[in-house]
């Protein structure tokens, strides 16, 4: 995302150009303070000194690409720190699997440049470089999720025992010689297997439709990587990501 106006702002009043220890715009504040308190008249000077040098400064299209690239720089660093903790979250077989996935990402996007990273003309544009991104971004959240739903399904028992434990206790109640007050503490205990195994079948689910949207994902990327090795112009690889950006 780019800076707002006030990011560009904040930078042109303390931008600090190479070799000076303090902005020189900290300075010409401090020597318009100090000559307004022998004349006041010096004070309303300097404030309109001020705003013209934040206007023109802010208006300046170098400056503004030097703010963007230091702003983007810092976004990255973020990004790349926050991926990489969430990638240690993984065991090793899941994060093989999503370094793979970012590799043939990448072969993606490299594709048509040339020896010296110059783009040929065939070259993917920004939004479809971003929708990659965003792909093995969410990748990398599914194998997340994957594993954190893996770890209940592991430690609970296998529905088969849970299902014999229902109709023991099923038939532990409908046993007439059963006391009024063990029937009612077995029906708790029923109630609560009952919905712990409507929790593990959920969680099931959950991994089943998880386990496919991620094999849809790498087969797409598997796609577009074989569609920009085939293509020329990598017309149909772009087309491709645009599809997938929209869903």
């Amino acid at each position: 995302m780019k800076p707002g106006f006030l990011t560009y702002l904040g930078a042109a009043f303390n931008a600090r150009p190479l070799g000076m220890p303090l902005p020189p715009n900290w300075v010409g504040l401090a020597a318009a303070g100090l000559l307004g308190l022998m004349n006041p008249g010096f004070w309303l000077i300097g404030a309109g000194v001020e705003l013209g040098y934040l206007l023109v400064l802010v208006s300046n299209a170098r400056f503004r690409a030097t703010v963007d690239a230091k702003h983007l720089q810092a976004a990255s660093g973020t990004w790349e720190s926050k991926r990489a903790a969430l990638i240690e979250r993984l065991p090793a077989a899941e994060r093989k699997r999503q370094e793979t996935l970012e590799e043939r990402c990448r072969a993606v996007l490299t594709h048509n440049q040339d020896g010296d990273g110059n783009s040929d003309g065939a070259a993917l544009d920004g939004a479809q470089a971003e929708s990659l991104a965003q792909l093995a971004w969410v990748h990398l959240r599914l194998l997340l999720s994957r594993n954190r739903l893996d770890r209940v399904v592991s430690e609970a028992e296998p529905p088969a025992e849970v299902a014999k434990r229902i109709r023991d206790l099923q038939k532990r109640i409908a046993d007439p010689s059963t006391s009024e007050g063990l029937k009612n503490s077995l029906s708790s205990q029923l109630e609560i297997l009952t919905s712990r195994q409507a929790s593990h079948t959920s969680v099931r689910d959950q991994l089943a439709l998880i386990d496919a949207e991620l094999e849809r994902l790498r087969q797409q990327v598997e796609l577009v990587r074989e569609q920009t090795a085939l293509s020329a112009d990598a017309s149909g690889a772009s087309r491709t990501i645009d599809a997938l950006g929209a869903t």
